[in-house]
């Protein structure tokens, strides 16, 4: 089973290095970036520093909740689109669904994790070059590539549910966009959904969870989630 579980990873990598979906959404990412130099006043350069950071601060939560749905939008199309074209089917008839399901799953998470890197990287980028101040600390930067990656895990759950690539274009962003519809109306009940846990994980949430706590919070979603997609595969007569 171990070298099942190997030989599948490895051979997840070396697909990954040719497949054109991660960086499909990599320009997505640089929308972002224009983004902020569109949105921002000229004269931002001559704000006092509390004033930008204050600016940064408000600025960081929605461009990472938006990095978030993306990630996550592009874990789901890993399993949606080997389903479709017949890949996950394929590499069952040599080795087990959980070796299957499980590659893909790290597949998917590394794709996610060079999407965040490159995503983060371009609005620290363009933030730095508008206003002449970092958006995010190290720190704050590096959780923020933590949870796009978790988002990514999150999409491939969901992706593994759904199995259609048009679908879960609209079913992923449903699962995460409730916490940004709630957030005045339920602030409450916004805090402990999905995307509030994450943005909270990497203490970028404004008046939301403690960073531990969410992250605990992310987690029992997560592992609600796979609970839910371990049963309807059981239930499933095919992969």
């Amino acid at each position: 089973m171990r070298g099942q579980v190997v030989r599948g990873v490895s051979a997840e990598l070396r697909r990954l290095r040719g497949d054109p979906l991660p960086w499909v959404f990599l320009p997505v990412a640089l929308l972002s970036a224009l983004s902020i130099a569109a949105s921002l006043p000229s004269d931002v350069r001559s704000a006092p520093p509390a004033v930008v950071d204050a600016l940064g601060a408000t600025m960081s939560a929605s461009l990472v909740g938006g990095l978030v749905i993306l990630a996550a939008v592009l874990g789901a199309l890993c399993p949606a689109l080997a389903d479709r074209s017949g890949v996950l089917a394929r590499d069952h008839l040599f080795t087990s669904g959980v070796v299957v399901l499980g590659s893909r799953a790290v597949s998917a998470v590394a794709s996610t994790l060079l999407f965040g890197v490159f995503g983060i990287a371009m609005i620290e980028a363009a933030f730095l070059l508008v206003t002449g101040r970092a958006l995010l600390s190290v720190p704050e930067a590096a959780a923020a590539v933590g949870i796009l990656a978790a988002a990514g895990l999150w999409g491939y759950l969901v992706g593994v549910l759904v199995r259609s690539p048009v679908l879960v274009l609209f079913v992923v962003p449903a699962t995460l966009s409730p916490a940004l519809l709630l957030s005045d109306a339920a602030p409450d009940v916004a805090r402990i959904l999905p995307l509030s846990a994450l943005l909270s994980a990497a203490g970028l949430a404004d008046g939301g969870l403690a960073a531990p706590v969410a992250s605990l919070v992310a987690t029992g979603w997560a592992v609600a989630l796979a609970a839910v997609v371990v049963l309807v595969l059981r239930r499933r007569d095919r992969l």
